[in-house]
Order: structure tokens, then C-alpha cells, then sequence
């Protein structure tokens, strides 16, 4: 929690293919997304990387609802094509970590030590859904 996250964006980055709800995993493709999307994980990795571990795990979000607006996340909490997808490229963790970019969209991936390896940009936040009351 003392050192300063570092970040890998593609060596452990899933690409390939699309989500079921229609998303290409393909985030660095600015033809088919826009380039806002790689600039998105590009950019916030940049800035998290400027922070020690523990400065990322103290921001909160939420309004008068206040939690965590990074986090680690059991894999057995995802949606079940995630946890599928997560075992077909290979990984396994049984922990994830997000960071949380906005309203809806996250960047998914897995820490080693001090460093976080980007696996997926998730726009639509369907990786791991929530019902809002």
C-alpha cells in the first residue's frame, strides 16, 4: 500500500472477440469505438500511476452513499460470461481489481504487487451488473 501503482495496459489485455451484449473487447480499436475509449484506460492509468496504492484504495464515491470507488472483486461475483472468459484467456486469480472511470464504465484487470495489469474496459458496466433501486 506504501508504493506507487505502476500499470501494464496490453500484456495481459483480452481483446479478442466480443461480449455478448455487443461490445468488441477490442477498447484500443478507434475505428469501432472511438478513440475516447483507449484514451479513457490510457489516461487514468496514467494518473492512478502518479499515486501510492493506498491514496487509490482511500477514494471514495457515492454522494450520502459513500464506498469505494476502487476495488477488488471476487471473481465469483462477475457475470458469469466474465468468470467463463476469465478461464478461457488463461487467468487464475480468483480476485480481480476495477477502477472505476465514470458513471458506468470500469477497467478491469488483476494486481500483481504494486502492479495492475489491464484485462478488460468495460463502457457498459456488464461485467459486473447492478440493479439500481
Amino acid at each position: 500500500m506504501q508504493m506507487r501503482m505502476e500499470y501494464r495496459i496490453h500484456d495481459y489485455s483480452d481483446r479478442a472477440g466480443d461480449w455478448s451484449w455487443g461490445e468488441n473487447r477490442n477498447w484500443c480499436d478507434a475505428i469501432v469505438h472511438g478513440p475516447e475509449n483507449a484514451c479513457t484506460v490510457r489516461a487514468t492509468m496514467i494518473e492512478m500511476g502518479g499515486l501510492f496504492w493506498h491514496e487509490i484504495m482511500g477514494q471514495m464515491t457515492g454522494g450520502r452513499d459513500r464506498h469505494k470507488k476502487h476495488h477488488s472483486q471476487p471473481l465469483d461475483s462477475l457475470s458469469d460470461e466474465a468468470q467463463l472468459r476469465w478461464i478461457e484467456i488463461g487467468r487464475e486469480e480468483d480476485e480481480l481489481f476495477r477502477f472505476r472511470t465514470g458513471g458506468k464504465p470500469r477497467i478491469w484487470g488483476f494486481r500483481t504487487g504494486h502492479v495492475f495489469n489491464v484485462v478488460w474496459w468495460d463502457a457498459e458496466h456488464k461485467i459486473y451488473p447492478v440493479e439500481k433501486d
